[in-house]
């Protein structure tokens, strides 16, 4: 099958050049056809944006930045301490090194694709509005 973009250009040549008609079978080219599958595509697309929208998902790049190469540098020691934190405001998170540390990497690298290199600052920040917010709970 001739892809979507080729047969759009031949259908709107054909339609332009009053050479267009209806065919029994229909043509990959007749107007009607590439319409209904451009259609179909875009609401393909739609659906995938929204999904990537509602994050849920997050684009990946094939080759790493470096936010995400760093983001994806940290040992599981690094960890410790920060997990204790997010444990006390209610994460379920097995104390576990490598649990740990997926549970991290998990969110850093989440964050460094959305944030770029601001993402251990985002990660700061919410972290202390997480905490802030449990504090002003318990007063």
């Amino acid at each position: 099958m001739i892809d979507l973009e080729k047969r759009i250009e031949d259908a709107i040549k054909l339609y332009c050049d009053n050479k267009d008609s209806m065919h029994v079978p229909p043509k990959d080219t007749d107007i009607d056809v590439v319409l209904s599958d451009c259609l179909n595509k875009i609401t393909e697309l739609k659906q995938k944006l929204e999904k990537l929208e509602s994050g849920e998902f997050v684009a990946l790049p094939i080759i790493p930045n470096d936010a995400i190469s760093i983001a994806l540098s940290y040992q599981c020691f690094d960890f410790i301490g920060v997990a204790k934190i997010y444990r006390d405001l209610g994460f379920d998170i097995p104390k576990k090194a490598e649990k740990e540390q997926a549970f991290f990497l998990h969110k850093f690298l989440i964050l460094a694709i959305k944030h770029g290199n601001d993402f251990i600052k985002v990660f700061n920040s919410e972290t202390k509005a997480m905490i802030e917010a449990l504090e002003k709970d318990h007063e």
